[in-house]
């Protein structure tokens, strides 16, 4: 197994030779340490492609590690849009000029558990795994505040929220002196939280 293979495996022409990785591999290794891996969802729609890429295609892809079917929890991309403290609204995030949260429905992996009983398009059974499980603040209109080299900017991506749930993760797990493993997170197991909210609706 190569590098990009072990680590981005992702399916995107020019980038990557994809290669379906081995069964399970990430699901060991949390379940050894013991701890939830958060997975960026990617930052190019559904095709996760440009159509500037080498080999564009037009179809939809969805990126492994976070299509793993356990161990795994995949992050994706909101809008964000508040006055002072309070959110106004929170949609997925989607530019409309091809920057916009991944996603989609695995042709490989079943779906977990947790996601039993839910529907994909057209109201189809989900009978394989769909991502993302959970989102953050990925829009880089609104997204994070950062400061580099003395210039303060902001900036986006899905590979901003991954981090953002992992520290969250961590603050949780020590709050409450217990480490939060992959199958007992409280985004595979939905339950009313004030500060989470469901994100149902796509930018006009």
């Amino acid at each position: 197994m190569t590098p990009d293979q072990f680590f981005f495996a992702r399916p995107m022409h020019g980038f990557a030779a994809h290669r379906m990785p081995i069964a399970g591999l990430y699901l060991c290794g949390s379940t050894l340490l013991n701890v939830p891996i958060f997975v960026a969802a990617a930052d190019h729609g559904c095709t996760d492609e440009q159509t500037t890429d080498a080999g564009y295609d037009g179809q939809r892809h969805v990126d492994f590690p976070d299509t793993c079917a356990n161990g795994v929890a995949s992050c994706g991309g909101t809008s964000l849009q508040s006055r002072g403290t309070v959110i106004t609204s929170e949609t997925v995030w989607n530019d409309n000029d091809e920057w916009a949260t991944g996603g989609g429905v695995s042709t490989y992996f079943q779906n977990p558990t947790w996601q039993s009983g839910l529907v994909a398009e057209v109201s189809a059974p989900l009978l394989l795994r769909g991502v993302p499980d959970i989102a953050g603040n990925a829009d880089p209109d609104t997204g994070v505040n950062m400061r580099a080299n003395g210039n303060d900017s902001v900036s986006g991506g899905t590979s901003a929220v991954a981090p953002q749930w992992a520290a969250l993760t961590a603050v949780v797990s020590q709050a409450s002196r217990k480490r939060l493993a992959h199958s007992s997170t409280p985004i595979q197991k939905p339950r009313p939280m004030t500060s989470l909210s469901a994100i149902t609706r796509c930018l006009e």
